[in-house]
């Protein structure tokens, strides 16, 4: 819901917010201003926006279990995450952000060595699966393409394809690098020619022509 205010009518609602400069754009939930944007920035004030409405609001029970995967994933523990996104999931199953959230946790632990080798290859199809929920569910969330991408090129890598013959092997990298490239520019578009650094950085099997 937007609502436009005219602080020189309603100066105490200007007061309250902070409001110093035009225009001022605020995102109000349930727990008060979340974030402030200050002056006519276009790029910021779309990027704010896909931001708060692909996190639409969530039951309290789902929140609260997303609230602690959240801090399992921050203290390294991807697999509890994992399970409190699932537990979430329960109860939110449209939320585009609980499933992203998901796929990163499973990409954290197919990237871990200490990921037991026959789990890192079960959670491979998983985290496909997840963002493929996500960008299904919001597809103009460019995180959610950007999970789709390192969910790809994780299947594609060398470990992904252990056990085929070489050619099945050349053809299955492919595919997967063409879905993650193309996944990749969806983010990029979406976020107006820029990605986050840090946020997806493709492994060297990926950067391989081939």
């Amino acid at each position: 819901m937007f609502l436009k205010v005219d602080v020189d009518k309603h100066k105490a609602i200007a007061a309250k917010y902070g409001v110093s400069a035009m225009p001022t754009f605020v995102v109000i939930k349930e727990s008060g201003v979340v974030e402030t944007l200050k002056g006519a920035d276009q790029r910021g004030l779309h990027a704010m926006v896909s931001k708060h409405a692909s996190a639409l609001s969530l039951p309290a029970e789902a929140e609260k279990a997303k609230d602690e995967g959240n801090k399992a994933f921050a203290a390294g523990k991807y697999a509890d995450a994992a399970e409190c996104y699932s537990r979430a999931i329960a109860v939110a199953p449209k939320s585009a952000v609980l499933y992203g959230n998901r796929a990163f946790a499973y990409i954290k632990l197919i990237k871990s060595p200490d990921t037991p080798k026959a789990e890192r290859q079960a959670l491979r199809p998983k985290a496909i699966q997840d963002a493929q929920s996500a960008t299904a569910l919001d597809e103009r969330w460019g995180k959610g393409w950007v999970r789709m991408a390192e969910a790809l090129v994780l299947a594609g890598d060398e470990e992904g394809n252990g056990g085929m013959e070489e050619k099945q092997k050349a053809e299955g990298r492919k595919t997967t690098l063409e879905g993650a490239e193309g996944a990749l520019g969806n983010a990029i578009g979406l976020s107006e020619g820029k990605v986050k650094a840090g946020k997806f950085t493709p492994p060297r099997t990926a950067r391989m022509k081939c």
